[in-house]
C-alpha cells in the first residue's frame, strides 16, 4: 500500500463538500495580492517581498480560522409548517463542540436563485448549544419549494470569500 501514511480522517477531510464564494472585496484583496507579486519579483524589492508574504499570510489565515470554525459546529433543523407570507417557525438549533467561539455564522439553504439565509447567528460560544431564530419568511407563494441543499456559512475572518459548508442535501416543503 503506497499511501499507508494518510490517515482516513485525513481522506474524509479531503472528501468533503465545500464551497467558497469570493466576495467584491476579496477580488479586490487576491488582485491587490498577485499586483504586489509581480512588482517584488520585478523590481527585486525586499519591502514588497515582505508586503507580499503579509498578504498571502492573511488569506492563508482567513481560510484556516473560518474552516476551523464551520467544521466544528453541528445542526439541528425542525422542520415546523409554513405558510405563504407568514413567519417561519422552524427551530434551528446550533452546537459548537469547539474551545473557540463561533463567529457570523449564517444558515440557510442553496436553491435555484443560490444561497439564501434562513437564520443568523452572530456568535456562539465554546462547548455551547443555541437555538437561532429564523428570519422573516421567505416564501411568498403557496405550492411546493425545493432546495438542493441546506448549508452553513461564514465570511469570518476577514471577509474575503463566503465559505459554505453542505449539512444536508436536497429537500422541497410545501407552504
Amino acid at each position: 500500500m503506497p499511501f499507508r501514511w494518510i490517515s482516513p480522517s485525513w481522506i474524509h477531510w479531503l472528501k468533503r463538500k465545500r464551497n467558497i464564494e469570493p466576495t467584491t472585496s476579496g477580488k479586490w484583496f487576491l488582485a491587490l495580492t498577485v499586483i504586489f507579486g509581480v512588482a517584488a519579483v520585478l523590481s527585486g524589492n525586499t519591502i514588497l517581498y515582505l508586503l507580499e508574504s503579509l498578504l498571502m499570510g492573511f488569506m492563508v489565515l482567513s481560510g484556516i480560522l473560518s474552516e476551523r470554525m464551520l467544521w466544528n459546529l453541528r445542526v439541528h433543523w425542525a422542520e415546523h409548517p409554513v405558510h405563504a407570507q407568514g413567519p417561519l417557525q422552524d427551530r434551528i438549533r446550533l452546537t459548537n463542540q469547539s474551545w473557540i467561539p463561533a463567529l457570523a455564522i449564517e444558515i440557510g439553504e442553496w436553491t435555484n436563485q443560490g444561497f439564501e439565509t434562513r437564520a443568523y447567528a452572530p456568535w456562539v460560544a465554546p462547548r455551547k448549544t443555541i437555538l437561532v431564530p429564523c428570519l422573516p419568511s421567505p416564501y411568498t407563494a403557496r405550492g411546493l419549494n425545493e432546495w438542493s441543499g441546506r448549508i452553513l456559512a461564514t465570511r469570518f475572518p476577514f471577509g474575503f470569500a463566503r465559505k459554505i459548508r453542505w449539512i444536508s442535501r436536497e429537500g422541497s416543503r410545501w407552504v
